[in-house]
């Protein structure tokens, strides 16, 4: 159902059952949380499998909405375990599903169609094309990029069918999300898969027109706390904070300060935004993306957590006095000489009644009182519940004797059956069962090349080099060159030509996109790979086919599914995330071409804020702006990305250290594939 209240939900996080406790008792609508695998943040806490349903229940008693993350990229041989995490998680009654695997999506509403998905931040989406795309898939709601400014989050989600939600406050990722491969292929361990090593928070030596070093990719935590106003105004559904890796204290304390704020509906004053900053900050706050102030001053995003705030917090938290959460319910009683004593506890439409085995008798000395009763009933310390005797309405006889262990057996009894009553499993029918993997026979096939390259500039010398060509791709700003056009067309004519799109493409750019790929398609170009869902109806309005790039993070057979049998793309690139194993497993079909990046350098991270150009490093050229150079010596090349909106600077892509060359694994020749992905430049790009 859409959410039309203007007022959005706070949406918290609970990286602990503590944190969750915290979070409730601090006014949370909506938390978010994992169990003990597939989801994003697999260095939290979590939970164990029984501490993830009592989770679930607590939320249900307390009527705040569980959205379950299950936000990770999933091989063929773990689908059965992450649809059977989501079904029992389902009929414990979680309210909705934090996915980033289209694969895992598309089975779940298949299954189990009745279950709520939200689209991770994982997804990247960032423009309205993509929203709609995964609004067909079965998400009704879109978790947006982080990238985006009011401007965007409004024009995304106006007049539209699925909700929105927006990131508000917490730790912001330099890269796009989903588009992340530092952690993954320089350390072994992947973002997409829920075990980032967090690469972009160490030192650097950045090197351009000058030499700068620093953290030169450790962004300041978000915080949009002064523009609550505005985010109302929005349309926006959900308002969620970033934190599972926090403190229970941490979460307390922003989920309180933000839901002061949501009721009153007011921007932060000063001393709030102190006590954000105490609780956690990178040298203060950025809302950048949000006023879209990078433009002007994209120095100004970044930060690193000094000792100082680290003492900040210590002394914050030893602050914080975090109460247990109590559910207030209300109370019927009866004490009635002659007739079976009945207690019914009452919360919300919830209701339960406990009669008792004996009857009421007259006192030999003073009877019961009102308050004497009231006070047992209410003795509720070991439970959810609270009850204050105004909630209790009581028949009581005068001079009737009401033993205490009657009051305490009926009351332990009374709470039980509320609670069980509050949190019975929900009766979920589920379609078809499980997935069954195929693993492919290990034999050798002809593999053809797809060819990349950063210019038209010696393209027949680089192309001699190679055999067994299947097709050519140049970026999509190569058609913007009308200096170019008659060397295209020649190409063309001779060749099979793609067109390979920005990995990011806001809605301001989309119609020059379009442009572009309509002049590219006119000069003979046949297809288009893209790397984002929110890319395919740009490319295909074109006229040109679309093929998958190696942003949409294809992991596994119901992905591939997903992109060719609903979507119409003819071709997939699968993870560079992926073993040759794991590769092997995906059945083939001879209607899909399937793909694998196999020489040149990964993309490492794409960057909404020019690093170079905020430092004052820019010298305009935008070839090679300059190099990362870590603390073991090693040079990553950062490369422009140049946007179709004039107004903005470039955006980045950071380049591993090293070329990756696949071509003398055997195992890559058994693996079913029909293309290997090579970069024909000598430096490795573009990829």
């Amino acid at each position: 159902m859409k959410y039309n209240n203007k007022t959005p939900y706070l949406l918290a996080p609970a990286g602990s059952y503590d944190a969750l406790c915290a979070a409730i008792d601090a006014g949370a609508d909506e938390v978010y949380f994992g169990s003990s695998g597939f989801n994003a943040r697999n260095f939290a806490k979590n939970f164990s499998d029984e501490e993830f349903f009592d989770a679930i229940k607590l939320c249900r008693i307390f009527g705040v909405r569980s959205n379950i993350t299950v936000n990770t990229l999933v091989y063929d041989r773990e689908i059965n375990d992450v649809l059977d995490l989501i079904y029992q998680a389902a009929c414990h009654g979680a309210d909705a599903f934090i996915v980033q695997d289209m694969g895992v999506a598309r089975a779940v509403k298949e299954q189990m169609p009745q279950v709520a998905l939200h689209a991770s931040t994982q997804c990247a989406c960032h423009n309205k094309d993509g929203a709609q795309k995964f609004y067909e898939a079965g998400f009704s709601r879109i978790v947006l990029a982080r990238e985006l400014s009011l401007e965007d989050i409004i024009s995304i989600g106006k007049d539209a069918p699925y909700e929105t939600e927006a990131f508000v406050h917490g730790a912001l990722c330099v890269s796009h999300s989903g588009q992340c491969l530092f952690s993954s292929v320089v350390g072994g361990r992947s973002g997409n898969r829920g075990m980032c090593a967090q690469p972009c928070r160490m030192e650097y030596e950045m090197c351009g027109t000058c030499t700068k070093k620093g953290y030169a990719l450790s962004l300041k935590d978000l915080s949009l706390a002064k523009h609550i106003p505005a985010l109302c105004d929005a349309g926006i559904a959900s308002l969620k904070i970033e934190g599972r890796m926090k403190s229970p204290e941490y979460v307390y304390g922003v989920t309180k300060i933000f839901k002061n704020l949501l009721i009153e509906k007011r921007a932060a004053t000063g001393d709030e935004m102190r006590a954000l900053s105490e609780l956690f900050s990178r040298d203060g706050f950025t809302d950048s993306y949000f006023t879209k102030h990078y433009i002007k001053d994209g120095a100004s995003m970044y930060g690193v957590r000094s000792e100082k705030e680290k003492e900040l917090t210590r002394m914050a938290e030893k602050n914080i006095t975090i109460p247990t959460p109590r559910k207030n319910i209300s109370a019927v009683c009866a004490f009635e000489t002659g007739k079976k004593p009945s207690l019914s506890f009452l919360c919300g439409e919830n209701a339960v009644t406990v009669t008792g085995d004996v009857y009421i008798e007259e006192a030999k000395n003073a009877g019961a009182t009102f308050d004497s009763v009231a006070k047992n009933i209410a003795k509720l310390g070991n439970t959810h519940f609270a009850l204050n005797s105004s909630d209790i309405s009581m028949t009581l006889s005068e001079n009737a004797f009401v033993p205490a262990g009657l009051l305490n057996e009926m009351r332990r009894t009374a709470a039980e059956k509320l609670e069980l009553q509050m949190t019975e499993e929900i009766p979920l029918k589920r379609c078809r069962m499980g997935f069954v993997p195929v693993r492919q026979p290990e034999k050798e096939k002809q593999i053809r090349l797809r060819l990349y390259f950063a210019s038209c500039e010696n393209f027949e010398k680089k192309l001699s080099a190679f055999k067994n060509v299947e097709s050519v791709v140049f970026p999509l700003g190569i058609f913007a060159e009308n200096s170019l056009r008659d060397v295209l067309s020649e190409i063309c004519r001779k060749y099979k030509v793609g067109v390979l799109f920005p990995r990011v493409l806001f809605e301001s750019e989309r119609q020059t996109a379009y442009g572009i790929l309509c002049s590219a398609a006119q000069t003979g170009a046949s297809f288009c790979e893209v790397s984002n869902i929110g890319h395919i109806s740009a490319a295909r309005d074109a006229g040109l086919k679309v093929y998958g790039g190696i942003g949409l993070n294809i992991t596994n057979t119901l992905s591939v599914q997903y992109y060719t049998e609903v979507l119409g793309l003819e071709s997939v690139v699968l993870s560079p995330e992926m073993k040759l194993g794991a590769m092997r497993d995906i059945p083939k079909s001879d209607a899909v071409t399937y793909c694998a990046y196999a020489y040149g350098r990964y993309p490492l991270m794409v960057l909404e804020n020019c690093l170079l150009r905020s430092r004052g490093m820019c010298d305009g050229k935008c070839s090679v702006c300059g190099i990362l150079h870590d603390r073991i010596g090693a040079d990553f090349p950062i490369y422009a990305s140049p946007r179709l909106d004039a107004k903005f600077p470039c955006r980045n892509i950071i380049y591993n250290s090293v070329i990756t060359d696949l071509r003398t694994k055997k195992d890559l020749y058994t693996a079913g594939l029909d293309i290997l992905c090579i970069s024909a430049e000598e430096d490795g790009m573009p990829m």
